[in-house]
């Protein structure tokens, strides 16, 4: 199934279905603002390592950033197919690794196997080996969950549980709303964020559709991102944090005073050239970024 295809299958459960759940089951708690705030407070201490580095989603990468500067890594959560969390961005392995195939389809012990083109001594790492890096390092991570199903729901919400610190060290973040609402309601203490993109569907798209579909995508664009951040949304997912393309900041393509005075906190993705670091250095400070160039140079926001 396509990021699109999965993109909309979420949107309309958030329309159809979480209503619904509201209505039996009463609204999610939010995210408690104090405590969300003291965490980004640590987080823009250094930079936010996008996909934890390179080599991407690795140890190797998360301890390589630490060392230049990153308070924080972002990473990208999958299942392998006998139901082990691993941290791994593609759908496919062929572009990143020594073999080929989805990961979906592989076993844990075919995960095991692998190396990460060009760091031979680079594996793709469980959940549980990231998590015991981030705490030896004293770091935060951002754990977006790529896909959903009920195993994942389990995996993160007793990796909580038995671990009461990772309240205050991991924010659980996804583009899938509804991937958000399950979290939230199965443990109203985990931090969440809604990742978003005002032109995903223009983008996903690419630019050899026709102008025309171009065109209607980019009205489909407007009218789910106006959504997707409105505080019925909000209310509906319990959320406290949005976490929009740099793209939309730089071009105000959403009105980050408004989200900020009706108490949403910002995270933003990715910026990486020294213009685009500059603006918000200069004129957002206050808002963290990811990066996938992570510098030593920088100054804490």
């Amino acid at each position: 199934m396509s990021f699109t295809t999965r993109f909309l299958y979420s949107f309309v459960y958030l329309l159809f279905v979480i209503p619904f759940l509201c209505l039996l089951r009463g609204l999610p708690a939010k995210n408690s603002l104090k405590k969300l705030n003291s965490i980004l407070e640590g987080i823009k201490k250094g930079q936010i390592a996008h996909r934890g580095g390179i080599p991407e989603n690795t140890l190797t990468a998360f301890r390589k950033s630490k060392r230049t500067g990153a308070t924080t890594v972002e990473v990208d959560l999958q299942m392998t197919k006998d139901g082990h969390p691993v941290l791994f961005h593609d759908d496919e392995t062929d572009e990143l690794c020594n073999g080929s195939g989805q990961l979906k389809d592989m076993t844990m012990e075919d995960v095991k196997i692998l190396d990460i083109k060009g760091y031979p001594d680079a594996k793709i790492p469980t959940l549980h080996e990231a998590i015991d890096v981030i705490k030896e390092e004293d770091m935060y991570m951002l754990l977006e969950i790529k896909d959903y199903n009920s195993q994942t729901l389990n995996i993160i919400t007793n990796l909580f549980k038995n671990d009461d610190h990772l309240y205050e060290r991991i924010i659980v973040i996804s583009f899938f709303p509804h991937i958000i609402y399950q979290v939230k309601r199965s443990d109203s203490n985990i931090m969440v964020g809604l990742v978003v993109m005002q032109t995903l569907l223009v983008d996903e798209a690419g630019p050899l559709y026709a102008k025309w579909k171009l065109k209607l995508l980019s009205v489909f664009d407007y009218i789910i991102g106006k959504i997707m951040i409105g505080s019925f949304v909000r209310k509906l997912i319990g959320l406290s944090l949005i976490l929009p393309d740099k793209d939309d900041i730089i071009l105000k393509r959403i009105d980050i005073k408004h989200l900020e005075e009706e108490g949403v906190r910002l995270i933003t993705w990715t910026v990486n050239s020294d213009e685009d670091k500059e603006y918000f250095n200069n004129n957002l400070h206050h808002i963290p970024y990811m990066t996938d160039h992570v510098t030593s140079s920088h100054s804490p926001q």
